[in-house]
């Protein structure tokens, strides 16, 4: 098994950073804005979420190249599928006043060249919606390649959600029309390989807790959840033709008697996990969009949290008192971790673990399985980046 690498950032005191769910070869993005201040209600204002601009990093050297965003009311950034475009939405000087028509601007960064332009600016009537600030709420946000982007949103108060497919060469929004288990949507995420990107859906906004409740209360409605995979360019050429079908594009199903309890993507394709009420079993499986090969394994038991670190998939339960983290296939425990310790990540040597501390940052930690030596890593803002094997300490001192 390989082993994590550790690095650490320093430099970034007076932000808040944040990892995003973008990346390219081996260079993830964070975001940043003003660290905030609990002590002073000011800094809750909307003014403070805005971004400042991101940060590239290549996890094979230690330094980071911070680039700032010329807009001044940048409110949300986009996923990715392996392309080095960022797609990022900006509030018009207008987002506070009491016009009923309120502006919204789309902008992409070529992240390479570090280089960005607004390709649309779209106003919004939001007559007959209680006016806020933040009046365009994304649910969804996701670049699809380097010239769409797949937006799904509402407007102020209004429970109406709209979704549509933004061309970023034309500025066209195109409304993503006709299908209902886009009404449904639960997560939009693309699968990047080297002959095709792939729009992988999941729809079903449950919990495995809910579907498992409602299973034994014999719920009569239909509570599905669907895993879809379309190649990029198909949904494009649906969206482009103003009737969108994606029943052919599912490659399981959930009903009541089972629910989806998460995916992941890996070097084959997808793996995704289901936990069947009826059998008390779990399934894993493999899904290869390139050669539609399904592979299935089973495993005793219901299990809603599963850990995957390098081939091998663990049963993780989590409570306030204590993790544990047991292997799939035999059941065997491998660690028990107690409060106020949690999990960040196991290799062959080492179990990686943090702890808050009262100053706001995290403590992270090193133990040897073997001595159960215990090495202190850094203290400031952790996070797991599992598509490179890196763990990222953004060291900073306490508020």
């Amino acid at each position: 098994m390989k082993e994590v690498r550790i690095v650490s950032l320093h430099g970034l005191d007076k932000y808040d950073v944040f990892m995003q769910d973008f990346m390219y070869g081996d260079t993830r993005i964070f975001a940043f804005h003003n660290r905030r201040d609990l002590s002073i209600d000011e800094h809750h204002s909307i003014e403070y979420g805005f971004y400042k601009g991101v940060l590239f990093h290549d996890s094979s050297i230690k330094s980071i190249e911070p680039y700032y965003f010329p807009e001044k009311n940048v409110f949300d950034l986009s996923k990715n599928g392996y392309n080095a475009t960022l797609f990022y939405l900006n509030y018009g000087d207008n987002y506070k006043s009491s016009d009923n028509y309120k502006g919204v601007s789309l902008h992409k960064l070529d992240c390479r060249t570090k280089k960005s332009i607004c390709f649309s600016k779209r106003d919004f009537n939001l007559s007959g919606s209680e006016p806020v600030d933040d009046f365009f709420r994304t649910l969804t946000f996701v670049g699809i390649n380097e010239r769409y982007v797949f937006i799904s949103f509402v407007l102020g108060l209004d429970h109406t959600k709209y979704n549509y497919v933004v061309d970023s060469l034309s500025g066209e929004w195109l409304p993503v029309l006709g299908d209902l288990l886009l009404n449904n949507l639960d997560s939009f995420s693309i699968l990047g390989s080297t002959q095709s990107n792939y729009i992988v859906i999941k729809t079903g906004q449950y919990t495995p807790e809910e579907k498992m409740r409602w299973w034994k209360d014999n719920h009569t409605e239909r509570v599905d959840e669907h895993i879809i995979v379309i190649k990029d360019q198909e949904f494009i050429e649906l969206v482009r033709n103003g009737s969108v079908d994606l029943l052919p594009y599912v490659i399981d199903t959930c009903t009541n008697q089972s629910a989806q309890s998460g995916y992941i993507f890996d070097s084959d394709g997808i793996v995704y996990y289901t936990n069947h009420f009826d059998s008390s079993t779990t399934s894993i499986t493999r899904y290869n969009p390139l050669t539609f090969n399904k592979e299935e394994l089973s495993y005793s038991g219901l299990h809603s949290n599963v850990l995957y670190f390098k081939n091998q998939f663990y049963s993780f339960i989590d409570t306030d008192e204590k993790q544990i983290l047991s292997d799939l296939d035999t059941m065997k425990n491998i660690i028990t971790i107690h409060y106020p310790d949690k999990l960040l990540w196991l290799d062959d040597e080492h179990l990686l673990m943090y702890s808050f501390l009262s100053n706001g940052n995290m403590r992270i930690t090193s133990k040897n399985k073997w001595t159960n030596h215990i090495t202190i890593l850094g203290e400031g803002i952790c996070f797991v980046d599992r598509s490179r094997d890196v763990v990222t300490i953004i060291e900073r001192p306490g508020m």
